[in-house]
């Protein structure tokens, strides 16, 4: 999962970033823990690097809202996220509401077909999302931590 990818331009760059050679500029080496520490074949590496890497662009701005499309269309890019925090810390007097733009992006059909995850306080709202059409939810870890622990500070 990447923050701000803002265009089409820099999913490409987050997809090479992320892959091995000769589609890539990943750093490859079969000795550390994804490569069992050299206990792992070099093509079996690079086989289930590539068979198990999910890609994720946190789509932060109006702008990124609305090349949305373009963004998911980039060969190893799987899916988006809005990072609404962000998304609404970047808007200006004359964008839609955080609520509009989400709205916007999940009616697109551009986005069609790629995962779609969405940000989740706790269980009612990772409920929510499925329910509306996620297929993956991201816990706000230290939210549902303080959320556990009011009990405790009361």
């Amino acid at each position: 999962m990447a923050p701000h990818v803002e265009s089409a331009a820099d999913a490409e760059a987050l997809a090479r970033t992320l892959r091995y050679p000769p589609h890539g500029t990943r750093g490859f080496a079969t000795y550390p823990r994804a490569g069992r520490f050299g206990t792992v074949q070099a093509a079996d590496h690079r086989a289930a690097a590539a068979s198990s890497t999910l890609v994720i662009a946190m789509l932060e701005s109006p702008s990124a809202i609305r090349a949305a499309g373009g963004i998911v269309a980039v060969d190893g890019i799987d899916g988006w996220l809005v990072g609404v925090a962000d998304l609404g810390a970047s808007l200006g007097p004359d964008d839609p509401s955080v609520e509009e733009l989400l709205a916007e992006v999940r009616r697109d059909p551009a986005v069609a077909g790629t995962v779609r995850a969405d940000l989740a306080t706790g269980a009612a709202t990772a409920a929510s999302a499925f329910a509306d059409g996620a297929q993956m939810v991201v816990h706000n870890v230290t939210h549902v931590l303080m959320e556990a622990l009011r009990p405790l500070r009361a």
